[in-house]
């Protein structure tokens, strides 16, 4: 690094700008199919350059675009991969060999890096809903980009045709999206209006003649400098202290008739927007509407019943709502298709805020089910992250015959936690557990599971409830802080609950265990995850985890005292508990699968 620093040190700020086509035509013959074996090097930063990446350089842009390099070609392991790179001033290259040409080498994200790196997330930043007059709006991320700095964005890209000037999908495969607003910002002490790209980050400058008055960031020196070009330790935020559970005494918990009329009900929940309303899935593919007076209404929210496959444990399993739907309108869902497939898809709602549309489907995340149960089902966004956890069947059949649960190559049997606010379909957190390991899918947040049909965060502190469905002998609750980094094993099939499973003795080294078990000796046979009640209207119900069982009716209670659980039966009613669910103020509800009704839980 001795080049590198002595480079930083004798050019702390060299902006080599955007310097607009007019100025430095790139070549617009096709990019090259056959490598350049002679390096060319710059004494600048002491550093050459050559093959696929000096041609890549050489026809789209070179130092106006990307600086001098400040490393040599080497070997690093980006999103959990290992691949052969070289660092630029203001990106870094990346070969991927297994892609045909021009898309065999591939920039990094390099704004989005600095972003995470700063601990910044772009999607807090100010966004808006339409374009302004001379502007070019991006409905990806909300942002408008305007006057110079559009001009800069349209007047480069990356060569991939062959042909005179650039498409839109030329500058988006260079730039990227914009994530920010043209903002004020202090660099390198001093105060600039600049805006971020995916890939870049443009610096306004007027004190400089056009076209030396729009510069770009040097986020592939100020990510080395500061050691950022490696995933980072993951940092976890003191979570806030959720509520003093002040009354020793456990509630007189009754089901109040809430509505009815439903068919199949699997999920219920609220979206965040303040409109009183539950979303409710019935499983055949419907999502309905009850408003905050108890009525069902006539139409729904979304018919997916010519995409589903119901019924058994398939059908419209989850929906998710996103912290930011009441802005955006957004939201997602997890269904299994007619060839047994599961998707993970996004949808927009239309302009009836309660209707959705239909043809707005983004199938982000596809893949399949061996058998027709065990599918999981659950999403959520995590409180104190804003991912998206979904919850994953060990494919199905009985005892996961091809061991799905305990393999890091196949999505079955874990809970994954991805990024649904950046791409086109999603990202992995740069800190999740596995992102390192090739043999792994890097999806994975936690292993082990048999079919987590429900589980759910506590919205005071983030702790993560998952309720396993177990084999032929044991329910179980496993437990996950707020605190943790992930790779959790919670078993499943060396054990069931906390017993050996098909086994005398097996080994337990590395496995969480669970929290609560219960067997199925009093009519019991298959557990629902339930949810942390921190509503106002009960005192003796806060800080209280509620779930229960599907064949029995039975609700049990579940909280800390003193650093012990502690687990109490509290209600038995003739109801199939197919799933809890809460509303905006907490209240707390559960969905009676073979009658169709809702009711709420209060004491």
């Amino acid at each position: 690094m001795s080049s590198l620093s002595a480079w930083v040190q004798r050019s702390s700020r060299l902006a080599l700008l955007i310097l607009f086509v007019t100025l430095l035509p790139l070549t617009a013959s096709p990019p090259a199919t056959t490598a350049q074996s002679a390096n060319r090097c710059f004494e600048e930063t002491g550093f050459c350059i050559s093959g696929r990446i000096r041609e890549y350089w050489e026809q789209n842009g070179g130092l106006p675009v990307f600086g001098f390099p400040i490393t040599p070609q080497r070997a690093e392991v980006i999103e959990g991969r290992t691949l052969q790179v070289q660092w630029f001033e203001r990106n870094r290259l990346e070969l991927h060999p297994e892609n045909a040409p021009p898309f065999d080498v591939l920039l990094g994200r390099l704004g989005a890096d600095m972003l995470v790196a700063q601990g910044r997330d772009w999607f807090d930043f100010p966004q808006e809903s339409a374009p302004r007059a001379g502007c070019r709006f991006f409905r990806e991320t909300r942002q408008n980009v305007c006057g110079t700095i559009l001009r800069a964005w349209e007047a480069q890209g990356l060569n991939l045709d062959g042909q005179p000037g650039f498409s839109e999908f030329e500058n988006l495969a260079l730039w990227g999206l914009p994530l920010s607003p043209l903002q004020t910002e202090v660099i390198e002490g001093k105060s600039l209006q600049v805006q971020w790209f995916e890939r870049a980050r443009f610096e306004l400058h007027p004190d400089n003649t056009p076209p030396f008055d729009v510069l770009l960031g040097l986020l592939g020196t100020d990510l080395l400098a500061g050691n950022a070009g490696q995933p980072s330790e993951p940092t976890t935020p003191e979570p806030p202290r959720p509520p003093d559970i002040t009354s020793p005494n456990w509630p007189q918990l009754r089901a109040d008739f809430f509505a009815g009329g439903l068919v199949r009900p699997v999920v219920l929940t609220h979206a965040g927007d303040d409109s009183g309303r539950l979303f409710v899935i019935e499983q055949e593919g419907r999502i309905r509407i009850i408003d905050r007076n108890g009525n069902l209404l006539p139409e729904p929210f979304l018919d997916l019943t010519d995409r589903v496959s119901c019924c058994g444990e398939r059908g419209l399993l989850s929906v998710a709502f996103p912290p930011t739907y009441a802005r955006f309108g957004e939201f997602f869902v997890n269904y299994t298709t007619l060839d047994r497939k599961t998707h993970i898809a996004r949808f927009r709602v239309s302009d009836d805020p309660n209707r959705a549309d239909r043809s707005s489907e983004q199938v982000i995340l596809a893949f399949d089910q061996p058998f027709a149960n065990h599918n999981g089902g659950q999403m959520a966004f995590g409180p104190n992250d804003g991912y998206l956890y979904i919850g994953t069947g060990d494919g199905g059949s009985g005892g996961d015959p091809d061991n799905h649960s305990q393999r890091l190559n196949t999505l079955l049997g874990k809970i994954l936690r991805i990024d649904v606010q950046v791409g086109a379909t999603y990202t992995i957190p740069r800190d999740n557990p596995f992102v390192n390991n090739p043999d792994a899918r890097p999806e994975i947040w936690a292993l082990g599971l048999r079919n987590p049909w429900r589980f759910s965060f506590d919205p005071a502190n983030g702790n993560l409830f998952i309720a396993d469905v177990g084999q032929d002998m044991y329910e179980e609750i496993n437990f996950q802080a707020s605190a943790s980094r992930g790779g959790e094993n919670y078993g499943w099939k060396i054990m069931e609950g906390n017993e050996c499973f098909g086994t005398r003795t097996c080994d337990r080294t590395g496995l969480t265990m669970p929290i609560i078990t219960y067997d199925h000796s009093d009519d019991d046979c298959s557990v629902t995850g339930g949810y942390v009640y921190r509503g106002t209207a009960s005192q003796d119900m806060q800080g209280i985890y509620f779930y229960g069982d599907f064949c029995s009716g039975r609700i049990w209670g579940l909280r800390s005292t003193q650093g012990q659980w502690e687990t109490r039966m509290l209600l038995r009613e003739p109801i199939t508990i197919s799933s809890f669910g809460t509303d905006q103020a907490g209240n707390l509800y559960i969905a009676s699968y073979n009658d169709g009704t809702i009711y709420r839980l209060t004491d």
